[in-house]
């Protein structure tokens, strides 16, 4: 529930509510600039551009729920106008506090007690342990970010998360560098605004220090670069925010040394070449809307204290934390498609459907078709309703509804598949924690399959690399490849698994010509990355050969690369599941929108 009275008459002031309301009086829209004449938006009319129903916009209106995609909502009012920024952000700040504020009463439970050890030293990781709120240090160039950085610290306040930002230093003592160092090795994660500008440059004597954290080929970098290359160096998790391609207006003038030519150089070597993700966006507003709605910001850290035995370090998030997440992106997709709801509601049998769905807004049947159907846990079931649903749109040719329902099976079908019983309990626990502690046996035979598994596993889409035929399984991008020599190569299966996960884990140029043992804890750093911070888990397939010896040697492989990268899930293949994985592949192939 969104803000309202104690009374439970109406929404509180300075709610989302009572923000939106004067703006549909007012006919707020993209192409009349303040005190400009519009008819006021009638809720029907305001529905409809929003993509919802007359009586979701009603709930918003008397507080009993918030938007699930503001973003439809500052789209049908303000576009991509100037002329309305302040009502805008007015809007959007209200809204991010109330979310902030339903989040908190939903997610407030009792924490275990922490030792004193355990929440007052940080793990070896530079990683703060579990009983600290969680410290991050804010990085972008201060002519560019200084006001929405400052905005950004208020937003991630409401969330419990103290954010350092640098100071305005006396450049001239020569200690700059060595206080955002200190900084960042205080603060548990790094995010980096990438823009134009360089901002101001340090001495060459002052970043003589810190030369052992700047890359080959890089001659000289500004405060705000050594932020991030200091934030690698010290290995910490660091989250990029891209705003290269925005217009916006400087803050400050910048200043006389800002470079920009050298900053596109930075990115063009440090970011698009190594190819890490970054998550852009076009204004201050769509800035601080990603980051309020990043999976880092409601991420509750919950580390081990030093000395835990690796195999049982768990993942930041509980698996119903997960689920949690997953239940909100269904019902956000099934909310903006009610052709899509209508389609699940007339296939699921009635006396299995919900009840009472007369005269709720469409918001409220997202989620009790989306509750129902991840309550069902039985997979054979849900596939049949979603098939069905799914071939009643391509019948009546409602593309909306189309889409969602194919956007709900990507995203559902993995976990009702593990969550109908294909894993045992025991394997679900080894795969919550962050190393699987050797080789892991799947019910699967094929390769698409276990992508499926491990999609289900992190409550994420499977993901499939393109142009695969359709009588051939498609290749996931997270499966490893180690697949044994060419004739007349010298390298060895070690080697050929070392340089494919090097590639696909998209690891620092400066490891290559490493020493292996570098190179393999690189890898492992990167792989717990992608697993903590992506929700992925690399994995490599094995299917044991017939021969004695040959299945002895894979063995002794397997269990090698498990013990030498843990975070890498080694899976044994099991050809007795061929058949079945063929029958059922065809059966869902549509639904995970594969061609058929």
């Amino acid at each position: 529930m969104s803000q309202r009275n104690s009374s439970g008459s109406g929404p509180v002031p300075g709610s989302f509510a009572e923000s939106l309301r004067p703006q549909l009086e007012q006919g707020t829209a993209p192409d009349y600039p303040p005190g400009t004449v519009r008819p006021a938006w009638q809720q029907k009319e305001f529905a409809g551009a929003c993509g919802v129903d007359a009586r979701t916009v009603k709930d918003w209106l008397s507080g009993r729920s918030l938007p699930i995609n503001i973003n439809n909502v500052l789209a049908a009012l303000f576009g991509t106008s100037a002329h309305h920024s302040d009502n805008k952000t007015a809007l959007l700040t209200a809204y991010n506090a109330d979310r902030a504020a339903r989040v908190a009463r939903k997610s407030r439970r009792p924490e275990p007690q922490a030792t004193p050890a355990a929440s007052e030293t940080d793990n070896q990781a530079g990683t703060r342990t579990r009983g600290h709120a969680r410290t991050i240090f804010l990085s972008g160039v201060t002519c560019e970010f200084g006001t929405v950085r400052n905005e950004i610290v208020g937003d991630l306040a409401s969330h419990g998360i103290t954010a350092l930002v640098q100071p305005r230093f006396d450049l001239s003592s020569g200690r700059t560098l060595q206080k955002i160092d200190d900084l960042i090795r205080s603060s548990d994660h790094v995010v980096c605004l990438f823009g134009k500008h360089s901002g101001a440059f340090p001495t060459e004597t002052e970043a003589a220090a810190f030369q052992h954290a700047r890359p080959t080929g890089l001659s000289r970098a500004s405060y705000t670069q050594w932020e991030y290359l200091l934030a690698l160096h010290h290995n910490k998790p660091i989250y990029k925010y891209d705003g290269t391609n925005a217009s916006r207006p400087l803050h400050s003038q910048p200043p006389p040394d800002d470079d920009p030519a050298a900053q596109a150089a930075f990115i063009q070597s440090l970011i698009l070449d190594e190819g890490y993700d970054r998550r852009p966006f076009s204004d201050d507003l769509e800035l601080r809307n990603r980051i309020l709605t990043s999976g880092w910001v409601s991420r509750r850290e919950d580390r081990p204290p030093p000395g835990r035995p690796s195999n049982t370090v768990r993942m930041r998030d509980t698996r119903d934390e997960r689920l949690l997440r997953l239940k909100a992106t269904v019902v956000q997709t099934l909310a903006a498609a009610p052709d899509a709801v209508d389609a699940l509601i007339n296939v699921i049998p009635k006396g299995l459907a919900p009840r009472g769905l007369t005269g709720k807004s469409n918001e409220q049947r997202a989620e009790d078709v989306t509750i129902l159907l991840m309550e069902t846990r039985a997979f054979d079931t849900a596939k049949t309703w979603l098939r069905s649903a799914l071939r009643s749109l391509e019948r009546t040719r409602k593309q909306s509804g189309l889409e969602a329902i194919l956007y709900t099976c990507r995203n559902l079908i993995p976990w009702l598949y593990i969550a109908g019983g294909r894993l045992t309990p025991q394997d679900l626990d080894r795969f919550e924690a962050i190393h699987v502690d050797g080789v892991i046996s799947l019910p699967c035979a094929v390769e698409s399959f276990a992508e499926i598994i491990m999609a289900g596993l992190n409550q994420r889409p499977p993901t499939f690399e393109t142009g695969a035929p359709a009588d051939q399984w498609p290749a996931s991008p997270f499966a490893v490849k180690g697949q044994f020599p060419e004739a007349g190569r010298r390298e060895t299966r070690d080697e050929i698994l070392r340089d494919d996960l090097f590639k696909r884990l998209k690891c620092h140029r400066d490891f290559e010509g490493k020493p292996d043992v570098e190179i393999d804890a690189h890898i492992e750093d990167r792989l717990q990355y992608y697993l903590t911070d992506e929700d992925i888990r690399f994995y490599w397939l094995c299917k044991m050969p017939g021969h004695r010896d040959d299945a002895a040697s894979l063995r002794a492989l397997m269990d090698r690369v498990a013990a030498r990268y843990p975070t890498l899930a080694v899976i044994e293949l099991d050809e007795r599941f061929l058949r079945d994985d063929t029958r059922l592949f065809d059966e869902i192939r549509r639904l995970l929108g594969l061609p058929a």
